[in-house]
This record gives C-alpha cells, sequence and structure tokens, in this order.
C-alpha cells in the first residue's frame, strides 16, 4: 500500500491519498484533513494517511491477518511504524491508534521507505482539491431531515463531508458503504448532494431505480437536466413532491469551507482535476482508477521533462494567465480557450510590460508555460496561433530588457576566496566551500550539478593529472545520458584537484560501498560542528533507498554569500556567477567556442555566448587604434 500527506496551505486543509491493487486493479482512496489533522506536522500526518489508507481498504480487501508493506516517502514516519515511538506527541498519538487499529484486526505492519519520485501517484492523491467537495450546513441538513427525513444514505459524499453514518464515495474512504455511487441500485431514504455536472446522470439514475430522495440543485434554467425537472422551464414536474429554496451558497455551505469565487455556478478551478479531464475527454466522469491513474501518470511524465527549476518559473505565468481566464468568464475549462484568445492574452502581457518599462520576459515566460501546460493535459498548444507569435515578436523588438544583476566570478575573486578560507587550518565547512568555489569555476558547473557530484571511486577518478566527476543528470540533459568533466592539476591553494583530496581526507568520506545496495553520498553535503570541530552531519552512507543527500540551494547559496562578503568580494557574484565566470575566462584565453559548449554541457553557441562576459579594456583599446 502506498501512501502520503500533503500539508495546509492557503486555499486547501491538506489531505492524505493511498493507493494499493487489488484482484489485479488498481484501487485508491483519498480524502482532506479536518481542523485538528490539518494543525499536526509532516509525520503524523503521515501515520494518519497510514490509518485511513487501512480503514478504506480494510471493506475490500479483507485484511484481518495479512501483512501490510506501507511504502512512505517520509523516513520518519517508516521508522516509527517500523520500531514505534516512546515521545509524547502527536506522533505518539497516531501511532498509538494506528497500532491497536492492527492488534484488534491482526495485521502485520511493515513499512518501507522510498523516494518521492517513486511515489507519485500517492503524492497526486494526496493533493487533489476536489472542487465538488461540499457538506450543507448543519441547520441546513437538520431543516430538510425534519422535513423529508430521516434518510438512510448519502449518495455522494467523503470522508470528511458525510452527514449520515453510510455513504457512497469517489474513491475507497474510511467508512465508505461504496465507491460510485451509479453502481449501487438507490433505495427510498437517499440524501443527494451531487456535483452539478451529475445532474442529469443523478435524476436518470434515481428514475431507473424508482428512488426517492431529497436532492440539492441550483435554479439554473439553461442546463440540460433542468426540463428533466420542469415541464414549461418554472413549472416543477408530478414527481418532484416539494420545493424549498435554500438561499445563496454561503448560507448553504457548512461553515469552515470555502465559498466558490462563482458563486452563482458553484464552479470551481482545479489544475490537478482540470487536466484529467482534459487527457481523458468524454470518458472522465467514468473512468476507472486505472485510465485515473495513468492519465495522472503522463501529466506527472510530461511535468518531469523539465528541471524542477523551470517547472517553479511556470507556475507564476500559469497562475497569471488562469486569474485572467477567470476574469474572461469564459465557457468551459481553462484548456477550452481558444487559441486566439490565448493571443489577445499574451498582446496584455506585452502591453502591461511596455507600461512597467520591462523586458519581453513575461510575454516569453507566459507563452512557454502555457504550452507546457496544454501539452501535459494531452491539448494541442495555442502558443502557434498567429496572435501569439506576433506578441512574442512585438515584445522581441520593442521591449527593452533590463541589465543582468549577475556577476561572473574570475580566477583572482576565486584565488582570493580560497586564500581568505581555505587555508591550513580551515574549518571542514569552509573546506567544503572553497572546493566547490574551485570546481564549480573550473568545471563550468551549475548548483544543482555540484549537488550530483559523488564521491564514489569509480565516479570521482582522481590521478596524478587530472579528476573526471561524472554528472549523472542536469538542467540540459533531462534523459539522464550524463557527462563526465575533466579537472586538470593546475597547482596551487586554487588548485581544484588538491582541494578536493583535501576535502576527502578531512571529511573522512567513505568512497567505496561496503555492501550491494550501499550509498557513499554527495562530495557537497551538510556539515555540523561539535565540541572537537566540524564533521559530516549525515551517517557516512545511506542505502540506494535511503540515499545521503547534498545540502539546498537556499543552504548554499546563503553560505556563499556570507563567506564571499567576508572576502570583501562584489556582492552580485551568486552560485551561477562561478559557470559565468569559468566560461568568460576560457574565452579571454582564446579557447573556442565549441570547446567551451561541450565543457559547460550547453546544447547551443548562443547559449556559451550568453554565458561569456568580456572585460571593457580590450574594446577600449581597440577604439583607440582606429584613429
Amino acid at each position: 500500500m502506498h501512501c502520503d500527506a500533503a500539508g495546509k496551505n492557503k486555499s486547501f486543509p491538506g489531505g492524505w491519498g493511498a493507493w494499493t491493487v487489488l484482484n489485479g486493479q488498481v484501487v485508491s482512496a483519498r480524502g482532506t484533513w479536518d481542523g485538528r489533522i490539518s494543525s499536526f506536522g509532516s509525520t503524523p500526518q503521515e501515520l494518519q494517511a497510514v490509518l485511513n489508507g487501512l480503514r478504506s481498504f480494510q471493506g475490500p480487501a479483507g485484511l484481518e491477518g495479512q501483512t501490510i508493506r506501507v511504502m512512505t516517502d517520509n523516513l520518519n514516519a517508516a521508522n516509527i511504524i517500523n520500531k514505534g515511538s516512546a515521545k509524547a506527541d502527536n506522533c505518539y498519538v497516531v501511532a498509538y491508534e494506528l497500532l491497536w487499529y492492527c492488534v484488534e484486526r491482526n495485521i502485520r505492519l511493515e513499512a518501507q521507505w522510498v523516494p518521492r519520485d517513486k511515489n507519485q501517484f500517492a503524492d497526486y492523491l494526496s493533493k487533489i482539491q476536489d472542487p465538488d467537495d461540499w457538506a450543507v450546513s448543519d441547520s441546513t441538513f437538520t431543516a430538510l431531515s425534519k422535513q423529508w427525513g430521516p434518510f438512510d444514505i448519502d449518495l455522494f459524499a467523503s470522508h470528511r463531508t458525510h452527514r449520515l453514518p453510510a455513504y457512497y464515495a469517489t474513491h475507497f474512504a474510511p467508512g465508505a458503504a461504496g465507491v460510485d455511487a451509479f453502481r449501487f441500485r438507490w433505495g427510498r431514504a437517499c440524501w443527494a448532494y451531487p456535483p452539478f455536472n451529475l445532474l442529469l446522470r443523478v435524476l436518470k439514475h434515481a428514475q431507473a431505480c424508482r428512488a426517492r430522495m431529497c436532492l440539492l440543485a441550483p435554479v439554473w434554467p439553461t442546463r440540460d437536466w433542468w426540463p428533466f425537472l420542469t415541464s414549461d422551464g418554472a413549472v416543477f414536474k408530478g414527481f418532484v413532491h416539494g420545493v424549498r429554496v435554500l438561499g445563496k451558497p454561503r448560507d448553504v455551505i457548512a461553515a469552515g469551507q470555502p465559498v466558490p469565487r462563482r458563486a452563482d455556478s458553484w464552479v470551481m478551478y482545479d489544475e490537478a482535476r482540470l487536466r484529467q479531464v482534459a487527457i481523458l475527454g468524454g470518458l472522465a466522469a467514468r473512468a476507472d482508477p486505472v485510465l485515473s491513474g495513468l492519465a495522472v501518470e503522463f501529466s506527472a511524465a510530461v511535468d518531469g521533462k523539465l528541471a524542477v527549476g523551470t517547472q517553479r518559473q511556470y507556475r507564476e505565468p500559469w497562475s497569471a494567465f488562469t486569474r485572467w481566464w477567470e476574469a474572461r468568464r469564459l465557457d468551459g475549462s481553462i484548456y477550452d480557450t481558444p487559441p486566439n484568445v490565448v493571443g489577445l492574452y499574451l498582446f496584455s502581457a506585452y502591453v502591461a510590460s511596455a507600461e512597467d518599462s520591462v523586458g519581453g520576459g513575461r510575454v516569453r515566460q507566459a507563452s512557454a508555460a502555457i504550452h507546457h501546460y496544454f501539452t501535459a493535459a494531452a491539448r494541442d498548444s495555442p502558443t502557434g496561433h498567429p496572435i501569439c507569435v506576433a506578441a512574442r515578436e512585438l515584445a522581441a523588438r520593442y521591449l527593452v530588457p533590463q541589465a543582468r544583476e549577475r556577476g561572473a566570478f574570475s580566477a583572482d575573486n576565486v584565488a582570493r576566496f580560497v586564500a581568505a578560507h581555505g587555508g591550513p587550518g580551515a574549518s571542514l565547512i569552509d573546506l567544503m566551500y572553497c572546493t566547490c568555489v574551485s570546481v564549480m569555476f573550473h568545471g563550468f558547473l551549475r548548483w544543482s550539478d555540484m549537488a550530483e557530484v559523488s564521491v564514489h571511486a569509480d565516479l570521482l577518478v582522481l590521478t596524478d593529472t587530472h579528476a573526471e566527476l561524472f554528472i549523472p543528470r542536469s538542467k540540459t540533459d533531462q534523459l539522464w545520458q550524463g557527462a563526465w568533466v575533466p579537472l586538470a592539476r593546475t597547482g596551487g591553494p586554487a588548485c581544484p584537484v588538491a582541494l578536493i583530496e583535501r576535502l576527502l581526507a578531512a571529511g573522512a568520506y567513505q568512497r567505496s560501498p561496503s555492501f550491494d545496495g550501499e550509498d557513499v553520498g554527495p562530495l557537497l553535503r551538510a556539515v555540523t560542528a561539535t565540541r572537537s570541530g566540524h564533521r559530516l552531519q549525515q551517517l557516512m552512507t545511506g542505502t540506494t533507498q535511503a540515499p545521503v543527500f547534498s545540502v539546498t540551494y537556499n543552504t548554499f547559496a546563503g553560505h556563499l554569500r556570507r563567506m564571499c562578503a567576508a572576502t570583501a568580494l562584489p556582492d552580485n557574484l551568486k552560485s551561477h556567477s562561478l559557470r559565468i565566470g569559468g566560461n568568460s575566462r576560457a574565452e579571454e584565453l582564446g579557447f573556442p567556442a565549441e570547446l567551451r559548449m561541450r565543457h559547460g554541457r550547453w546544447r547551443s553557441l548562443p547559449m556559451v555566448e550568453h554565458y561569456t562576459r568580456r572585460e571593457l579594456a580590450p574594446a577600449l583599446e581597440m577604439t583607440r587604434h582606429l584613429v
């Protein structure tokens, strides 16, 4: 059973997801947190997700007396399941409840940690924000129960919103009587608060079952199901035994639930759901978990083609387009937006950029983000429309970009940095950053490349003349073909190979695995201070299932910035300035662009030029000789 939990944010209380295979079919369970669990940390939420998953699959799977292996990407949760929790906190509370649930049913639970990229479907399930998961207020339900109740089953509900002990859900959920209400014959005392796009199907199924229900529906004469209820658009048909007008949506929805922005039609935008619907088309409403899961996997795979940083860069332009689309109140979903309308949006971005006196980056990023999101939803990209092309050309021609603030490390900057922080008595962390600065400068490395450098003897090769580093993946290598980066012994204190050797000795790195599946870890990793000095913070090695990770970009960039300030280097030097500086120095020394492109693993010569900074003095000297 794969499980995952998601924390809360401004618009989502957080949720949980789980999936497993029953009788050869993928089945899934999910839900959102209530106020209590929403306030917990990630580990107790992960344990609660495991408990909810067991409760959801207990009925259909018959878990009594079984051994269940739980796959989770939360290492702490896996350790608590396998070893227990002694600390009296939220983890202990949830773990205690999970323990007794298993003891009472003779369930043996085993947990295994898996990387996050191996748990994507459970992660997706935990983050679903169901726009149709609404519950009416207590006062509304009580009033309708007195008038037409009592009711014996809630046809369309979730673990969090069900109003009756028996309920049907869209996914497996704790206590659910079944999945997909349309698979069952409805009785004579049903409570129905369905998604409004299913109302026609609800009415036809109720008629086929000769069911009796209390149905909540908006007054919406233009929808396809309205003639089914009325004879002339105003008078209800004979099978409708009573009507009660409830008022505005804000007064009907249970307290604590957000009211949709379009309260007249109660439509909410949800990216994950819209992608799934766009991919499946007309099959979306009746797709089984296998089809739904494949749609999710396809969308995630298309996302995975992009570097993580590029995905983050696209989120804000896409959100801006989403807000603009919602304000236009167009029909259908955002993926039904006509290409000419997308072109007009890009033109509006061009106009706004011109008014703000900025470059054409907004238009380019908006176009790229829209292209990617439409592709991930299996829709033709609208950005090839003539209006879109014209908007990009206008931005490129007339919008003047602002000067970049990012500078370039010079060879003198590197030498000064190492002299200030990498002397004979340097601490482990200072020596580590001196090594990274020299290696990134001489190897034209990004921070993300440096974070991938392993100390494994087969992947970090040291010889009398040079070193070779293996980069398994990078921003420009999404297929993971890998690349070897050679570094010569340059001599002097800033020699990258000598610094690597010093760091390996000072950190006492283990460079060869002692058993199959052992991970010896990266060169760049967290360091902790002790009374006797610094040491590597994590265990010397990990496993392929629980590897040793490098430090985060924010940690690296922050420490580099402080060390540069202490060395009195310019304040516009960033981690990427090392890649720019190494390439610029090589160009200054006369090395051809083709060689620099291979060494820096760029895809084109224009990108090599983009990463080249030139000194002003040669140009001035040239102009002096023109007279």
